[in-house]
């Protein structure tokens, strides 16, 4: 099987792969061996517990998928929410470290321009967000751990799915208008409508159309 290494969202403090189950199920139901990372949280471990937590997972699956029956040169990374922003980072991180090797991307709703999206939000100095430490905060403007936009330009091809109801749907077009320019292969499913969380809001039909879109990715991989 393909794998998906999947970072769940929460806004760095909140959710599990609980939360998070029947989104891995759909996407093993969907072919993947899913590997549904339970990560630190801030406020208690901010940058970059999460994000080392996630890359170190990511690293993991190379060396362990097989014993699950999984394929990890068909390796695919993702997320929603701030799971999308730690799987951007960690797309980065492995272009610039030059492994491993990850085929596709699935950004679901993300934040990939850390400090644009959470100004946008009205939350625009460092005292009014968890993730990153107050003397952090200007230091890692535009570091691409926690921002993948400033660190995409060898990035495999990406699904990118987002809601017109998004708070923060500038973040996904942003994101594939950029990969665009650099000429990169990405899928961008913009769903009217639809808010942000779709992916799990079973009763709407955005649901069904993100998972069936998300899923074509595995051709990549």
């Amino acid at each position: 099987h393909p794998v998906l290494v999947y970072f769940h969202g929460g806004g760095w403090t909140m959710g599990s792969p609980k939360t998070h189950l029947r989104v891995g199920r759909e996407f093993a139901a969907g072919g993947y061996l899913t590997i549904n990372v339970d990560y630190r949280r801030a406020p208690k471990h901010r940058f970059p517990a999460a994000f080392d937590d996630c890359f170190f997972a990511t690293q993991w699956a190379v060396e362990h998928a097989a014993r699950y029956g999984g394929d990890a040169s068909r390796l695919a990374v993702g997320g929603d929410s701030d799971g999308g922003n730690l799987a951007g980072g960690v797309l980065a991180e492995a272009t610039q470290k030059g492994g491993p090797k990850i085929s596709v991307g699935v950004l679901i709703y993300g934040v990939f321009d850390y400090h644009k999206a959470i100004g946008g939000l009205g939350t625009t100095g460092p005292s009014t967000q968890f993730y990153l430490a107050e003397d952090q905060y200007e230091a890692l403007r535009g570091d691409h751990r926690v921002s993948p936009l400033h660190g995409c330009a060898k990035f495999p091809p990406c699904y990118i799915g987002v809601g017109t109801k998004d708070p923060i749907y500038d973040e996904s077009i942003v994101l594939a208008k950029r990969l665009q320019e650099l000429g990169i292969d990405h899928d961008l499913q913009i769903i009217e409508g639809a808010p942000h969380g779709f992916f799990q809001l079973t009763p709407l039909p955005a649901y069904a159309e993100g998972y069936k879109r998300a899923l074509r990715s595995e051709e990549h991989t």
